[in-house]
């Protein structure tokens, strides 16, 4: 079957691509829980303007904070804390067990452990720097958020952009801009529906694999190697340094583990009853010193 190569203007390939590994996750855990965003911004009180916040998604009993910023006037007075506690009880309320993140050895990792979080694991990226995971599951929002925040699973785009645009700036100061060039790897029916493929993004000179999911009667018959060999030869052709993914206990793992990808960290219990792996893979001659 044709592979056939797609940026991140094929939004739709995108979208079904994800539609298909939800649905194939929903199925083995039975949850059927879809993901929820989260956001917890600070306005301007005379304008309304986002001035920082929060952005998050749970998904399977786990929030996972995207983005915490702050400008530097509002930095330091114990607000960041307060939008930690407020995401936290957020959590609580949506029944879930636990919260975790990645934070740059350039941003806040004292901070977050400070607030009781855990490193679990890390990644040597973006070059001389250190991506650190971090999580917590107990003592979750017990701090007072105290008022002044909007919490919303709706945020709008515009607020969503505000967020990014600002963390963005402030990483570039570290670690240079970042690859926007997403792609995709699908495969299609007689009728062009896309059936299955691959979609990967770049991280400061690695690439993340965010989805790979084949139909059954495609799996096992070597697609799958196909699609990941193809997605490494274009992380290879780009410069970066390795791939990096992850899978739970009812996805992949030995499949990714036959093709030189090694667990570097695992979440226990997400979704409950089942493990969260997360693996890598170096491309380059040899890894460079931890930092």
């Amino acid at each position: 079957m044709e592979i056939e190569f797609v940026d991140a203007t094929d939004t739709a390939a995108h979208t079904t691509l994800r539609d298909q590994i939800d649905a194939f996750n929903d199925t083995h855990t039975r949850l059927g829980e879809p993901e929820r965003k989260l956001a917890v911004l600070v306005r301007d009180p005379a304008t309304g303007a986002v001035r920082g916040g929060l952005l998050g998604v749970s998904y399977y009993r786990w929030l996972f904070v995207d983005i915490l910023v702050l400008p530097p006037d509002l930095r330091g007075a114990g607000l960041g804390r307060r939008i930690m506690h407020a995401a936290e009880r957020e959590a609580i309320r949506r029944d879930c067990i636990g919260v975790w993140l990645v934070s740059y050895s350039f941003q806040a990792p004292g901070f977050y452990r400070r607030l009781g979080y855990d490193e679990f694991g890390a990644l040597d990226f973006p070059n001389g720097h250190s991506g650190i995971l971090l999580r917590k599951t107990e003592n979750l929002g017990l701090g007072d958020p105290g008022r002044g925040l909007e919490i919303t699973e709706t945020p709008t785009e515009a607020d969503e952009a505000t967020l990014v645009a600002a963390i963005g700036e402030y990483n570039e100061k570290f670690a240079g801009t970042r690859d926007p060039r997403q792609f995709g790897l699908v495969l299609r029916d007689d009728a062009g529906a896309v059936i299955g493929g691959l979609w990967a993004r770049p991280e400061w000179g690695l690439l993340f694999i965010e989805t790979l999911i084949l139909p059954e009667r495609l799996r096992g018959g070597g697609t799958g190697t196909r699609l990941m060999h193809l997605a490494e030869q274009e992380a290879r052709r780009r410069g970066y340094a390795g791939v990096f993914l992850d899978t739970f206990t009812f996805q992949a793992r030995p499949f990714y583990e036959r093709l030189g990808y090694t667990v570097f960290s695992t979440i226990e219990n997400y979704p409950p009853g089942h493990s969260r792996f997360l693996l890598s893979k170096r491309l380059d001659a040899e890894a460079p010193e931890r930092r």
